[in-house]
C-alpha cells in the first residue's frame, strides 16, 4: 500500500489540488463581500463625520477670540496635515466672504454661497464632498471632507479615487436614488446618504481567483511530475517509444488549453490578452508563448538528464551511418537556433511591448516577460547543444569531421536565416556556433567540468545574441511605426483645442451678446471678432489665428484665390465635405487640407432675437500659427485615451515645412528656417542621417514636407542593452544553482579560494557602484532642483520688471481688469515659455494666463495657504516651494508686485508646469544614463574578477595540482618560479619538500623491499613446503614397493606419476600467483561505462547453476568512470566468483549485483551481495591481506590484488557480513563527469 501511494502521490496531488480549486470557485468567500464593503465604509464615513464635526468646531470656538487671519500662523501646519491624511479641508467666511482657506485644491467660490454648501454631500468640479458647516455671528466655518475625487476627464495626473481611508475600489460609483434594493449609504442618525454602485464583482474575487489560479498551476505540475515518474520507470524497457508518447502528451493537452482556453481563470489574466501580442494560433498571446517556452524547455530537459545515451545502438553503425546521424544532430541544432530567431523577433515586431532597455523607466512586466522568454528559450538551446555534443562524441566522430559536419550544416542555416531576417547579419548567422564550440570544448578538453570561465563564455554569447535581436527588430519596429506616424502628422489633430472648444461651443450658444453681434456682423465685423476673441478664444487659443465669417443663407463671399464670389454657407459647407471630419461631441470640423498647419472650420448656428430674421451660420476658421513651442497644463487637458494617441510623437523631434519654409516644430532638434537641406530626393518618404539624428522625410504634396526625426542609436545603446540582458541573464542563473544546490554544496561553493575572490572583488564594486550611484543621484537631483530654482527665480524677476513697466501705474487692481491683465499675462506667457497667475493681496485669483484650469476647478481661486502665509504676514520678498494639480507635482514661484507708488497691488505667481514634462524627462534621462553606465561597468566588474581571480589563483592551483600529484615512490616534479614574492616563498617550500619527500621515500622503499623480500620468501618457502611434502612421500613409497617388488608397481607408478604431476601444478600455479602480485601491470585508463563493463562481467557468469545472479541499475543516467578495463573487469570477476564459491552446497545460490549514483558526491556505488555463509570475525581483518584466504586451495591474494586495482583507480572498497547470511562487498568510483 505504502509503495502505491508512493507511487501515485503526485496523482493524489493533483486530484486533491483540483477538488480544492473546483470548490472554492465555485462557492462565495464571506471575508470578503460587496455587503461588507458596504458595512465597513458606512463605519468609515461615520468616523469621519464625527472628526469633521470635531474640527469644524473646534475652529469655530478658535474664531470667537481671534480673527480667521490667525490660521494661516498658528494653525496652518495642522491643517496641511489635517489635508493630506484625512482631505478634510476648512473654509471661514466673514460676512459672506472667505477670510481663511486650509487649502486652495477644493474649488469652493469666494464668497460663501448656501445653495453651493447647503446639502451634507455636495458636488464640486473635481469631486463629493461631506460638508458642516457652523456659524458664529458674522462668521461661517464651512468643513469639507473629501468622499471620492471625480474628475471631467481620467489622465495619469486625474485619476477618480475615494479619499484614502475609505476601503473601496476606484470604480465604485456614487448614486443618490435610494430606490435601489442594496449597497445603501446612512449617516449616524440614520438619514440616507446614496447608494454604492460596484461596477462588477472581479474586485471581490481577486484573492479567490489568485487562489485557484496558484491550485490550478499547481494541478498542472503535479500531472506532469506523474506522467515523467511513470516514463521514467518505462524507459528501461522502451526508451524511444515512452518518451515519444510523454511528448505527444504534453503537445496535444498544450493545443487543447489553447483551443479551448482552459483554464479559464488563467486566460482572463492580462498576460493571455491577444491585445498585446499574438502571431498564429499556437502563440495567441505573450502568456501562452511563456507556457510553450516553459514547456519546452522542460522537455529537453527532460532529454538531457532522464535519457542517457546508449553506446550498443552506436558500436552497431557502420561510418557512414554515424556521419549522417551526426549530420542530423548538427541540422537540429541550428534549425532550432533558427526558430529562436522567429519566435524572438515575432515577438518584438507583433506585439506592443517596449523593449527598449536604453530607458529601462519605459519596461513593464511584459518586458520583463519578453526576456525571460528568451532567457528559457535559450537555456532549452544549451541543453540541445549539450546532448547534441554527447551525441557526437558518443558517435566517436573525429573533432576535423565534426567541424566539417556544422560547416555542411551550416550553408541551409545560412540561407534560411537570410531569408529571415532579409540580409546575412553576421551575430545571427554565427551565434549557434561559439556554443557548440565551448560545450565540445567543456567535453573533451575540460572531462565535462563547467567552471565558472566557461558558464561565463556562454551566457556572453546568449546576451549578445539576444540584445542583438532586441535592438535590430526593435529598430526595424521603429521604422515601421515612423513611416505610419509621418503621414499621422500630415494630418495632426490637436485634441487639446478639440476638448476646449466643447465648452467654448456650449456657452456661446447661450450668450446673448454673441448672438447680437452676429446679427450686426455686417455694420462692424471687427466688434464680434474682438468680442470672441477676447472672452473664448484667449489663452491656449493665442496659438491659432482665428478667422470668424457669419453666413446667411442669400450671403455671398468673395474667395480670393478663385477671384469669385459664391454662396457664402455653400463655400464652408463644401469645404467641411471635402476635407472636413467632424469631431465628436461638437460641430467642430477638422480639415484634412495638407496646409502644413493644424486646421479646424466650426459651423454653429444662430438664432436670431428678431422675427422675421433668416437663421445665421457662425463659421470659425481655426489654423495654427508657428509657435516653436507651447506652454501650458497639456496633460491635464486630455484624456488618457487622447494622451495614449499623441504619446507616440513625445520621443520624436519634427518639422513641417510649407512652400519650403517652416511653419511649426516640436522636440530638440534645431531645424532650418528652410527646407532645401532636407530635400535632396525626388521620393516622397525618404531617410537621412544627419547630425546624430535619424530623419524621416514625407512629402504628402509638393508644397508641403514634415520631418520626423529621432536620435541615432550608437555603440553606446547597443552596449547598454547587452549589458542589461547579460545582468538579467547572470541574475537568473544565481536563482537557478541557489535552488538547485543544498546549504551544504553552498558552503563548498564558498570556501573555494578562487570563487571567494571573485565575490570579493564583484561585491566591493557593486557596493561602490551602489553607494556611488546613490550619491550622485543625490547630487544630480539636488543640483538640478538649485538650477531650476534659480531658473525661475531669474524668470519670475524679469516678469515682475515687464509687468511693472505694463501695469505700474493702476492704483489698484480687480477682477473687472480680468480680460486686461490676461491679455499682457498670456504674452508675457509666450516670452517667457511660462505660465502666470495674478493674485491679490487678499489671495483672491485676478487673472492668468491659463483659465482653463480654474475654470474646470482643477484648483481653487485662491493662493496656496502656504504661499499666503509666506508673502502676505511673512512679507517674504520671493517664495518657491513644490505644489501639485492632482499627482503632477511642478515648482511654483511667488514675488510680491509693486506700483510706481510703492504699494503692493498683487502677487506675482509663475507655476512651472508648462516645462515640468521636459524637466522629468531630463532627470530620468541623468538617472538612466547613470544606471546604464553602473550596469555596464558592474558587467566589466564581472569579467575582470573572473580572468583577475584566474590570475590571482593560477600559481595557487598549480601549487595545489602539484601537491595533488605528490606520490612516494614517483618521480615528482619540482616547480620553476622567478618571483621573489610569497609565491616564491611557497614555492620554495615545496620544492625542499619534494626533495626531502623523495630521500626519505627512497630509504623508505628500500627498507619496504629488504621487508618484502623476507616476507616473500617466507611465504614462497611455506607454499612450496606443501606439495614437497606428498611428494616426498610418494617418492618413498615408490621405492620401497620396487625393493619389496610388490606385484602392482605399474599401477602404484602410474598413481605416482599422477600425484607428482598434480603436486607440479600446484607449485606452478603458486608460481604464477605470486608473479602476478608482484608485477601487476601499469594502469592504461580509459572513459568506461560501469554498467556495461558490470553487465559483461555477470554474463559470464549466467549459466552457473550454484546461483542466481540479478543485476539492477538504479539510475538512468550514464556512469562513466576512467580506469583500466581489463583490470576493473578482473575485480567483478573475482568478487563475483568468490560470491559463488561462498554458498553452502546445500543451499541455492542467489547474487543480487547493484549500480546506483551518489549525486553529491559524484560516485558511482556497487554492490554485490551473496547468501553464502559469510565471514567469521576473527577473519574480517585478515580478508584484504596477501596470503589470507579462507579456502582450502586458494592463495590469498585475491582480494588483495581486487583492493589494490580499486585503490589504483582512485575508488575504495569494504564489506559488510553476518555469519551463515551473507556478505555484501561495496566499490565505490569516482564519475568521470
Amino acid at each position: 500500500m505504502k509503495i502505491l501511494l508512493f507511487r501515485y502521490r503526485f496523482l493524489l496531488l493533483a486530484l486533491i489540488s483540483l477538488i480544492i480549486a473546483i470548490v472554492v470557485n465555485n462557492s462565495a468567500l464571506p471575508f470578503y463581500s460587496k455587503e461588507l464593503c458596504t458595512s465597513k465604509f458606512n463605519k468609515e464615513l461615520q468616523n469621519k463625520d464625527i472628526e469633521l464635526e470635531k474640527t469644524v468646531s473646534y475652529f469655530a470656538n478658535f474664531i470667537k477670540n481671534a480673527k480667521p487671519q490667525k490660521l494661516f500662523i498658528q494653525e496652518k501646519d495642522q491643517l496641511e496635515k489635517l489635508y493630506n491624511e484625512q482631505g478634510i479641508s476648512i473654509f471661514v467666511f466673514e460676512d459672506d466672504s472667505m477670510a481663511f482657506w486650509s487649502h486652495n485644491a477644493v474649488p469652493v467660490l469666494n464668497s460663501f454661497n448656501l445653495s453651493e454648501l447647503s446639502a451634507t454631500i455636495v458636488r464640486l468640479q473635481t469631486g463629493w464632498y461631506r460638508v458642516n458647516i457652523q456659524k458664529e455671528k458674522n462668521l461661517t466655518v464651512a468643513g469639507l471632507a473629501l468622499i471620492k475625487s471625480e474628475y471631467t476627464h481620467q489622465n495619469q495626473y486625474l485619476q477618480d479615487h475615494f479619499q484614502k481611508d475609505f476601503s473601496l475600489p476606484e470604480n465604485t460609483q456614487l448614486n443618490f436614488n435610494q430606490r435601489a434594493s442594496e449597497n445603501h449609504v446612512f449617516d449616524s442618525k440614520g438619514k440616507f446618504l446614496f447608494t454604492l454602485i460596484y461596477d462588477s464583482a472581479i474586485h471581490f474575487n481577486q484573492l479567490k481567483n489568485y487562489f485557484v489560479i496558484t491550485l490550478v498551476l499547481l494541478v498542472v505540475l503535479f500531472l506532469i511530475l506523474f506522467f515523467q515518474n511513470e516514463i521514467v520507470r518505462r524507459l528501461k524497457q522502451n526508451q524511444g517509444f515512452y518518451f515519444l508518447l510523454f511528448s505527444i502528451t504534453l503537445i496535444v493537452g498544450r493545443v487543447l488549453t489553447i483551443q479551448t482556453q482552459f483554464p479559464g481563470i488563467i486566460y482572463s489574466l492580462d498576460l493571455f490578452s491577444p491585445v498585446h501580442y499574438a502571431t498564429s494560433w499556437a502563440f495567441p498571446s505573450m502568456g501562452d508563448f511563456l507556457v510553450n517556452a516553459l514547456l519546452l524547455c522542460y522537455l529537453f530537459y527532460f532529454i538531457n538528464q532522464k535519457m542517457p545515451l546508449k553506446s550498443a545502438f552506436v558500436d552497431r553503425l557502420s561510418i557512414a551511418k554515424k556521419d549522417y546521424l551526426g549530420l542530423l544532430v548538427v541540422l537540429l541544432v541550428l534549425a532550432f537556433a533558427l526558430l529562436i530567431t522567429m519566435w524572438l523577433s515575432g515577438l518584438v515586431l507583433h506585439s506592443d511591448v517596449l523593449f527598449n532597455l536604453s530607458n529601462i523607466f519605459e519596461l513593464n512586466y511584459l518586458s520583463l516577460t519578453g526576456y525571460f522568454i528568451a532567457s528559457l528559450l535559450l537555456f532549452a538551446f544549451y541543453l540541445l547543444c549539450d546532448k547534441a555534443m554527447g551525441v557526437l562524441l558518443l558517435l566517436k566522430i573525429k573533432n576535423t569531421r565534426i567541424a566539417q559536419l556544422v560547416l555542411f550544416a551550416f550553408l541551409p542555416f545560412a540561407l534560411l536565416s537570410y531569408q529571415e531576417s532579409g540580409s546575412f547579419d553576421l551575430i545571427l548567422l554565427i551565434w549557434p556556433l561559439p556554443v557548440l564550440f565551448t560545450i565540445w570544448w567543456i567535453k573533451t578538453k575540460q572531462n565535462k567540468i563547467y567552471n565558472f570561465s566557461t558558464v561565463l563564455i556562454i551566457v556572453l554569447v546568449f546576451s549578445i545574441y539576444a540584445s542583438h535581436v532586441f535592438n535590430s527588430f526593435s529598430s526595424f519596429k521603429e521604422i515601421e511605426n515612423r513611416r505610419v506616424l509621418v503621414q499621422k502628422l500630415a494630418r495632426e489633430k490637436d485634441p487639446i483645442a478639440e476638448y476646449l472648444f466643447k465648452e467654448i461651443e456650449e456657452k456661446i450658444s447661450v450668450d446673448k451678446k454673441a448672438k447680437s453681434l452676429s446679427s450686426e456682423y455686417w455694420k462692424n465685423r471687427e466688434e464680434l471678432d474682438t468680442y470672441l476673441k477676447e472672452n473664448y478664444f484667449n489663452g491656449f487659443w493665442d496659438r491659432y489665428d482665428l478667422q470668424v465669417t457669419v453666413c446667411r443663407e442669400q450671403d455671398s463671399l468673395f474667395v480670393a484665390p478663385m477671384e469669385q464670389r459664391v454662396n457664402c454657407a455653400a463655400f464652408f459647407e463644401n469645404l467641411i465635405n471635402v476635407t472636413g471630419e467632424k469631431v465628436n461631441g461638437s460641430n467642430l470640423y477638422f480639415l484634412d487640407n495638407n496646409s502644413g498647419r493644424v486646421s479646424y472650420l466650426a459651423k454653429l448656428t444662430i438664432h436670431s432675437h428678431y422675427p422675421n430674421k433668416n437663421t445665421q451660420y457662425l463659421f470659425l476658421e481655426i489654423d495654427s500659427k508657428f509657435k516653436p513651442e507651447g506652454t501650458g497644463y497639456p496633460e491635464l487637458l486630455l484624456d488618457a485615451s487622447e494622451i495614449v494617441q499623441s504619446a507616440d510623437i513625445l520621443n520624436y523631434s519634427f518639422a513641417k515645412y510649407k512652400d519650403g519654409k517652416l511653419v511649426s516644430k516640436s522636440g530638440p532638434y534645431q531645424y532650418t528656417i528652410f527646407s532645401s537641406p532636407y530635400l535632396k530626393t525626388e521620393n516622397d518618404l525618404h531617410f537621412f542621417k544627419k547630425e546624430g539624428f535619424d530623419h524621416l522625410v514625407y512629402s504628402p504634396e509638393s508644397s508641403t514636407s514634415i520631418i520626423l526625426s529621432l536620435p541615432s542609436r550608437n555603440g553606446m545603446h547597443r552596449l547598454t542593452a547587452f549589458s542589461y540582458i547579460f545582468a538579467f541573464f547572470s541574475l537568473l542563473l544565481l536563482l537557478v544553482l541557489f535552488f538547485k544546490n543544498s546549504p551544504s554544496d553552498y558552503t563548498l561553493f564558498w570556501f573555494d579560494f578562487k570563487t571567494r575572490i571573485q565575490s570579493v572583488l564583484i561585491g566591493t564594486v557593486i557596493l561602490s557602484i551602489l553607494l556611488f550611484g546613490a550619491g550622485t543621484v543625490y547630487y544630480i537631483q539636488k543640483q538640478y532642483n538649485q538650477k531650476n530654482s534659480n531658473l525661475i527665480s531669474e524668470k519670475i524677476s524679469s516678469i515682475i520688471n515687464e509687468l511693472e513697466d505694463k501695469i505700474g501705474l493702476e492704483p489698484k487692481l480687480n477682477n473687472e481688469m480680468e480680460h486686461y491683465l490676461s491679455l499682457h499675462l498670456v504674452k508675457l506667457s509666450h516670452v517667457f515659455y511660462t505660465d502666470i497667475n495674478l493674485y491679490s493681496p487678499n489671495g483672491d485669483l485676478l487673472a492668468s494666463s491659463q483659465n482653463e484650469i480654474f475654470n474646470l476647478g482643477l484648483s481653487g481661486r485662491k493662493m496656496n495657504t502656504n504661499a499666503f502665509f509666506r508673502m502676505a504676514i511673512e512679507n517674504n520678498t520671493e517664495f518657491i516651494q513644490e505644489e501639485n494639480l492632482g499627482k503632477l507635482n511642478y515648482i511654483s514661484a511667488y514675488m510680491p508686485l509693486f506700483n510706481t507708488n510703492g504699494e503692493l497691488i498683487a502677487y506675482l505667481n509663475l507655476p512651472y508646469f508648462a516645462k515640468q514634462n521636459e524637466l522629468e524627462k531630463e532627470i530620468s534621462f541623468f538617472l538612466v544614463t547613470l544606471i546604464n553606465i553602473y550596469v555596464l561597468l558592474f558587467v566589466m566588474s564581472v569579467v575582470i574578477a573572473v580572468f583577475l581571480s584566474g590570475f590571482i589563483t593560477g600559481p595557487l592551483q598549480l601549487i595545489r595540482t602539484k601537491l595533488r600529484d605528490v606520490k612516494l615512490g614517483k618521480s615528482n616534479e619540482l616547480i620553476a618560479w622567478k618571483g621573489n614574492d610569497e609565491i616564491g616563498s611557497l614555492v620554495n617550500e615545496y620544492n625542499q619538500m619534494i626533495v626531502k619527500i623523495a630521500e626519505s621515500a627512497e630509504r623508505l622503499a628500500q627498507s619496504e623491499r629488504e621487508s618484502a623480500w623476507r616476507e616473500m620468501a617466507k611465504q614462497v618457502a611455506h607454499e612450496i613446503k606443501n606439495p614437497l611434502t606428498p611428494m616426498k612421500l610418494s617418492v618413498q613409497h615408490l621405492e620401497r614397493a620396487r625393493k619389496d617388488k610388490a606385484p602392482d608397481f605399474d599401477k602404484k607408478l602410474e598413481r605416482f606419476t599422477q600425484t607428482l604431476v598434480e603436486q607440479i601444478d600446484t607449485l606452478a600455479n603458486i608460481a604464477n600467483e605470486f608473479s602476478s602480485f608482484a608485477k601487476m601491470p601499469g594502469q592504461i585508463p580509459e572513459p568506461l561505462d560501469i554498467s556495461e563493463l558490470v553487465q559483461g562481467s555477470v554474463n559470464l557468469f549466467k549459466g552457473s547453476e550454484e546461483a542466481i545472479i540479478e543485476l539492477e541499475i538504479l539510475t538512468e543516467i550514464e556512469l562513466t568512470v576512467k580506469a583500466d578495463k581489463n583490470q576493473l573487469l578482473r575485480v567483478f570477476n573475482n568478487l563475483i566468483k568468490n560470491a559463488i564459491q561462498s554458498i553452502p552446497y546445500e543451499r541455492q545460490g542467489k547474487i543480487e549485483i547493484k549500480i546506483d549514483l551518489e549525486s553529491k558526491a559524484n560516485k558511482v556505488l556497487i554492490s554485490i551481495k551473496d547468501n553464502g555463509s559469510g565471514i567469521s570475525a576473527e577473519q574480517k581483518e585478515k580478508i584484504f591481506t596477501p596470503n589470507f584466504t579462507t579456502k582450502t586451495n586458494g592463495t590469498g591474494l585475491g582480494l588483495a590484488i581486487v583492493k589494490n586495482i580499486v585503490e589504483d583507480s582512485g575508488g575504495e572498497i569494504w564489506f559488510e557480513t553476518k555469519e551463515m547470511i551473507g556478505t555484501v562487498f561495496y566499490i565505490k568510483l569516482p564519475l568521470l563527469n
